[in-house]
C-alpha cells in the first residue's frame, strides 16, 4: 500500500475502546489499545495516501459478556468448594450461585 501509494486499512474495534464499562476492564483496554494504534498508524501513513479507518459498533444482543463473567464466577467458586473455608464464605458463595 505504501509502495503503491493507495490503500484503506479498516479495523473493526468497538464503542467500549471510548467509554469504559463495568466488570470489561480487559476488552475496554484491548479496544483502547487498538483504537490508538490505528488513530496513530492513520497520522503516519497520510503522506502515504493510505487512509485508516476504525469502525466502532456498539453493544450488541447477546449472552457474550454474561457467559464470560458468569464462567468466571463459576470457575473460582467451583475450586472454592476444595478449601476449607469458614461457614460464613460457603453461605455467601451459596448465595452468589443460586440468587
Amino acid at each position: 500500500m505504501v509502495e503503491r501509494r493507495e490503500g484503506h486499512l479498516v479495523v473493526v474495534s468497538s464503542v467500549a475502546g471510548k467509554l469504559g464499562a463495568p466488570v470489561s476492564s480487559s476488552y475496554c483496554a484491548s479496544k483502547h489499545a487498538l483504537q490508538g494504534y490505528f488513530n496513530t498508524l492513520r497520522m503516519e501513513l497520510i503522506d502515504a495516501c493510505v487512509n485508516v479507518t476504525v469502525v466502532c459498533p456498539g453493544p450488541v444482543v447477546s449472552n457474550g459478556a454474561e457467559n464470560a463473567i458468569m464462567g468466571s464466577i463459576e470457575k473460582v467458586l467451583s475450586s472454592m468448594s476444595k478449601w476449607k473455608l469458614p461457614s460464613a464464605v460457603q453461605d455467601f458463595r451459596r448465595v452468589l450461585v443460586y440468587d
